[in-house]
């Protein structure tokens, strides 16, 4: 299993539920990535996301599936957030990938990798 998630200078990862910022390429990267793949997210992240066609979302929830569940039970490609989810299943991935997103947009939700999960982390920069 793998994770992918985007954040800027400030350590932001979102606003209100969305992202802080709009990079284009970012967003290519990420669909480019997850086409075709099982993804797993936070409610919340799911609530603010548009329909990706050509993947599989399974949301997990604190009245609905559980991550635990989920991973038992499904092929999980790429975990794709939020924060709370990152915090359960980052340790469990193999590689993170991180878009570092040129730019100091302030936001509601931070995030920052521990020491050991940046020795496992392939870091892509995009300009915004």
């Amino acid at each position: 299993m793998q994770a992918i998630l985007s954040i800027n200078k400030l350590g932001v990862i979102g606003d209100k539920g969305k992202m802080a910022w709009n990079c284009k390429e970012d967003l290519a990267f990420f669909k480019k990535m997850t086409m075709g793949k099982n993804l797993l997210c936070g409610r919340k992240t799911a609530d603010n996301l548009p329909k990706l066609k050509g993947r599989n979302v399974f949301v997990a929830s604190k009245n609905g599936r559980s991550i635990k569940d989920i991973l038992a039970k499904e092929n999980i490609d790429y975990v794709i957030g939020g924060a709370e989810i990152f915090k359960q299943t980052l340790d469990k991935c193999d590689i993170i990938h991180c878009s570092l997103i040129n730019d100091c947009s302030d936001g509601d939700t931070y995030f920052s990798l521990s020491d050991k999960q940046k020795e496992k982390t392939i870091y892509y920069e995009f300009n915004i």
